[in-house]
């Protein structure tokens, strides 16, 4: 696998920065994933993991599956608000950053 990447590395030019992979392995003996991972430097992933915000896995049509993406819009939301602030009729303050 190692010599795959290495090999990614010198046709493309592009390197592969093992430090922000990580390894998931299915039907992969633990004792086998740890090797795997320490001969790559890379971390271990687990199988349940968050991909682009959502579980990966999770089922699109259940409400439960996008309440953290709410959650952290509502947050962004809040903060947005806090920076612009209305000193009175007709006039608002904005702060920019």
């Amino acid at each position: 696998m190692k010599t795959i990447l290495g090999c990614f590395e010198l046709v493309l030019g592009l390197k592969v920065d093992f430090h922000k992979n990580n390894l998931l392995g299915i039907g992969v003996e633990d004792g086998n994933m740890w090797k795997f991972s320490s001969l790559l430097n890379c971390k271990r992933m687990q199988l349940l993991f968050v991909y682009l915000g959502i579980p990966f896995g999770a089922n699109p049509r259940k409400e439960a599956t996008w309440e953290l993406i709410i959650l952290k819009m509502r947050k962004k939301l809040a903060m947005w608000k806090q920076k612009s602030l209305s000193i009175g009729e007709g006039f608002t303050l904005i702060i920019l950053y």
